[in-house]
């Protein structure tokens, strides 16, 4: 049998109580090389081959989509914040940089919420009703609120342009025009920003 496995004797401490079980399997890419693993699991009872077998067993999409609402967040930061591109040798490291991960991952998920309330109470200051929303407003909350990890790092988060200070404060952003969707964009950050009186405007940059 080309699979091995075994039980970690000392293994790593996480919240839950768990077991570690290692598994080296010839490496396809390296001629009498070896690949490692450990799974771990919070069964405290199975054997060893049942583990083995249901690991082998497991669906493979919600593993590599995104499609499921279980799997969605995981999958979006693996591509939007580049996790399977980023690894550290020592497991300290590998913590830490999974802890900035997950920082990154609310943060972007708290502002789009943001963005989308700023943009739903916009009509409330300028309108007599409340209830009514423009078609900018509209178009705006409907492509942040579709944008996922990815694209929101992409589309709005790298966007280049130029910061205008005035003392120690930031004024105003000016962002390249030929950006897709620029005019939502800027309709979005107009209204999260309006409250700090920095303006956004298009130009060269």
């Amino acid at each position: 049998m080309s699979l091995r496995a075994g039980w970690v004797t000392m293994s790593h401490r996480y919240c839950r109580t768990t077991r570690q079980l290692a598994i080296r399997t010839p490496n396809p890419k390296r001629k009498g090389g070896w690949c490692y693993r450990v799974l771990v699991t919070t069964d405290m009872e199975a054997k060893m081959a049942i583990i083995l077998n249901d690991y082998d067993a497991r669906g493979g999409v919600p593993e590599s989509s995104d499609r499921r609402k279980s799997c969605k967040g995981f999958c979006q930061s693996n591509q939007g914040l580049a996790q399977r591109k980023r690894r550290k040798h020592k497991i300290v490291a590998q913590q830490m940089l999974t802890l900035l991960s997950q920082l990154a991952h609310n943060l972007i998920i708290w502002l789009k919420g943001w963005m989308t309330e700023s943009l739903q109470q916009t009509p409330a200051e300028n309108s007599a009703d409340s209830h009514s929303l423009s078609e900018p407003l509209k178009l705006a909350i409907k492509t942040i609120s579709s944008y996922g990890i990815k694209r929101f790092v992409r589309q709005i988060l790298g966007l280049g342009g130029k910061v205008i200070l005035k003392g120690n404060q930031v004024k105003r952003l000016i962002l390249h025009s030929s950006y897709p969707l620029i005019d939502r964009i800027i309709t979005a950050l107009e209204s999260l920003l309006r409250p700090y009186q920095i303006r956004i405007g298009v130009g060269r940059t």
